[in-house]
């Protein structure tokens, strides 16, 4: 019943939290036969599907669930730097890509506690204060180097039937968007804040909308991949 009624005052933050259920389930089950791209991405979409339902569900009981979100930074870097590490397999890019993740882990870590000095507080729990900027940067760039790889490579006769293109796009645009909107996170995410930030999260609310009808159409695009030619997976 709370979350009936969460659903009725804040339709967009429902939306935003469920709108990932497109991209569960048109990517369910898991294939055999994916690539490993493809499994890290899928597991990717599961991991957000379980953190949203978690967060919703504690988001209508009034528990703070923000170390969810923070959780999220270390498991997009690393899973998203798997993915695209995959899709351009070169030694270079593997061997910065480890070093990438493992550098961001260890600042997401200090960057945690320096957020949080008492750990333990969970009801008083905070957005990690840079951690959010910079794993949004790392994703532009990624982006970024990824679409470049493609212009120097053309390989893939058709971009819109391309899964990892729309899976980029989603990226792009939702980190583009939340890069401006991450600083204040720490400052906007508490109980009785002093600042009227609602607008923010109205604005993260839909960029999180498109990303997730984005990824819901790479795990269609994927299905169909697969279903048509299973081997280049």
């Amino acid at each position: 019943m709370n979350i009936i009624q969460f659903a009725a005052n804040y339709p967009l933050g429902f939306f935003s939290d469920t709108s990932i259920l497109f991209a569960f389930v048109v990517g369910f089950p898991l294939s055999t036969i994916s690539s490993r791209a493809v499994l890290f991405f899928k597991g990717y979409v599961w991991w957000l599907t379980i953190r949203n339902l978690i967060g919703l569900w504690t988001s209508s009981e009034r528990m703070n669930n923000l170390f969810l979100y923070n959780l999220d930074l270390p498991i997009q870097v690393v899973i998203m730097l798997f993915v695209f590490g995959s899709l351009v397999n070169r030694p270079l890019v593997w061997q910065v890509s480890i070093a990438v993740m493992v550098l961001f882990c260890l600042f997401f870590l200090v960057d945690l506690f320096i957020s949080n000095p008492n750990i333990a507080d969970w009801h008083n729990h905070r957005m990690n204060r840079y951690a959010h900027v910079v794993a949004n940067g790392l994703m532009i760039i990624l982006v970024l180097f990824f679409f470049w790889q493609l212009t120097i490579t053309p390989t893939v006769p058709n971009l819109l039937r391309y899964p990892f293109f729309w899976v980029a796009c989603g990226l792009l645009i939702y980190s583009a968007g939340s890069i401006f909107l991450a600083p204040f996170y720490y400052y906007d995410n508490v109980w009785q804040g002093p600042f009227n930030l609602n607008v923010l999260q109205y604005i993260e609310n839909g960029v999180v909308i498109i990303c997730n009808l984005l990824f819901g159409i790479a795990m269609w695009q994927t299905r169909q991949t697969e279903r048509i030619s299973p081997t280049n997976w």
